[in-house]
């Protein structure tokens, strides 16, 4: 019963940070659930929600979605997912979420700070910030923090952010989820979960899109690179626990 409730009130939790923000949705869930059914069930239980998630979001922010635009990121983005999803299966991907944990957290660091600026070959740029998404997606089923700082870099307005990071991960996650059901990961158990969850990370993003309104630009930005950095250790926390058992 205890079990269940952590899942649902994460789920929730996880929703609303989702609708506000536009990601972050693992970022809550992913950790939780873990503790419950184990990583790897956690992450193929995230994929699933992942993308039904974006395309809610995606929905609520449809007139600021960039079309087009986004194809090659996206492309190179599903190429990343067989990387990512070869790796959880082959190894443990503590080392990476080491790694990545501690990069993300340094780079939101420096924008903080004021470092940084627009980068102007934005294409050329998305293509690694794309294939390192979908690497990520697959490997951890937390991808969104190299594509977060790159599109908060870019300056975009919120809802503009918001329809972005869910046009991209809608397909990625979509072809996560697959690679992991080929592997087994995704299976019976998870699909049952997603389906008893997904009406309360509805709401909870329903919640949360309307909360949005109310913040100034200046404190989204300052709240979108919080929870990447909260991201970023978790990663690394978890990655370090099982590296030093």
């Amino acid at each position: 019963m205890i079990a269940m409730l952590s899942a649902v009130l994460a789920g929730l939790v996880a929703g609303l940070v989702k609708g506000m923000t536009g990601f972050g949705f693992a970022l809550v869930f992913v950790p939780v659930l873990s503790l419950i059914i184990g990583p790897k069930a956690a992450v193929g239980t995230s994929v699933v929600l992942g993308t039904l998630s974006d395309a809610m979001v995606l929905y609520q922010a449809r007139t600021e979605a960039p079309g087009w635009t986004l194809l090659p990121m996206i492309l190179v983005g599903l190429v990343g997912t067989a990387s990512g999803a070869y790796l959880l299966w082959v190894a443990s991907a503590a080392i990476l979420k080491v790694l990545i944990g501690t990069v993300v957290v340094l780079l939101a660091l420096l924008m903080i700070g004021g470092v940084g600026g627009v980068i102007r070959r934005e294409r050329l740029a998305s293509t690694a910030v794309g294939f390192a998404g979908g690497a990520l997606t697959a490997a951890t089923g937390m991808g969104g923090p190299p594509v977060i700082l790159f599109f908060v870099n870019q300056g975009y307005t919120k809802n503009a952010f918001r329809a972005r990071f869910s046009q991209y991960f809608v397909p990625v996650n979509f072809m996560a989820a697959a690679f992991l059901a080929s592997t087994g990961i995704l299976n019976r158990q998870t699909l049952t979960i997603d389906v008893l969850l997904l009406p309360i990370i509805w709401l909870g993003i329903i919640a949360g899109g309307r909360l949005l309104h109310r913040v100034p630009v200046e404190m989204f930005r300052k709240l979108v690179l919080a929870v990447v950095i909260v991201a970023g250790l978790v990663n690394v926390v978890q990655g370090v626990r099982v590296l030093v058992p």
